[in-house]
């Protein structure tokens, strides 16, 4: 497994119809990123995990040696626009984050990122997600894949259901396709109280996901 490349998926493109798309709505922690505010392409999703924290994949950055303010967080999805869109106030990528073209199925559990807004979203336009704690029913049940897309529908799709194997390396794999756009989606379970967060997509092979496992490096990050 640890020796298998695997390929970004910010800028790749699969088949759409291989996606099997859910009429539920999507949680509104799903958030667009992207370096164009005006563009429709070229963008990745990111998952509010605090008011004013968003969880991605770790290549979906502002760009080598441009500052955090360079990348915009689109926010509120209505069905036609975005409610609000905000710059970036910092962007930290995981300590031991490996570069978009060297991503494998062992490093790709530390392909992650942590986008600081200036303020705090209020609840009413965007309510965070919690990170599903480990257990024995992780992550041995089908799960919903949940991220933009550069192209086809507007707004944030959801995919069910995904097979998945045991964690290795705090990466997950999930038997549903993934396309442009995708990168720093979500790796969802449905429970009574609601969503929750499982992992954030970060690269296709073999026709499957993979997708990173928050650890302590986020839940410290959480805690401040």
């Amino acid at each position: 497994m640890g020796a298998m490349r695997l390929r970004s998926i910010l800028a790749a493109a699969l088949c759409l119809a291989a996606l099997p798309v859910l009429a539920d709505p999507a949680p509104s922690a799903l958030v667009r990123l992207t370096r164009d505010a005006s563009a429709p392409g070229g963008a990745c999703t990111g998952v509010l995990i605090a008011p004013d924290l968003v969880l991605t994949a770790g290549h979906c950055g502002p760009g080598r040696d441009a500052p955090a303010r360079a990348l915009f967080v689109q926010i509120g999805w209505d069905g036609t626009g975005f409610a609000l869109t905000l710059r970036a106030a910092t962007y930290d990528r995981h300590p031991d984050a490996p570069e978009p073209r060297a991503l494998t199925a062992r490093n790709v559990g530390r392909d992650l990122a942590l986008i600081r807004l200036a303020e705090p979203l209020p609840p009413a336009l965007a309510t965070p997600l919690p990170i599903a704690a480990d257990g024995p029913a992780l992550p041995s049940e089908p799960l919903t894949l949940a991220g933009y897309r550069n192209a086809g529908p507007p707004g944030p799709q959801l995919s069910a259901p995904c097979d998945t194997a045991p964690l290795i390396d705090a990466t997950l794999t999930a038997a549903c396709r993934v396309v442009s756009g995708n990168s720093g989606g979500a790796v969802l379970r449905e429970t009574p109280e609601g969503w929750e967060l499982v992992a954030i997509i970060s690269a296709s092979g073999g026709g499957s996901a993979y997708a990173a496992r928050p650890g302590a490096w986020v839940l410290q990050a959480l805690a401040e």
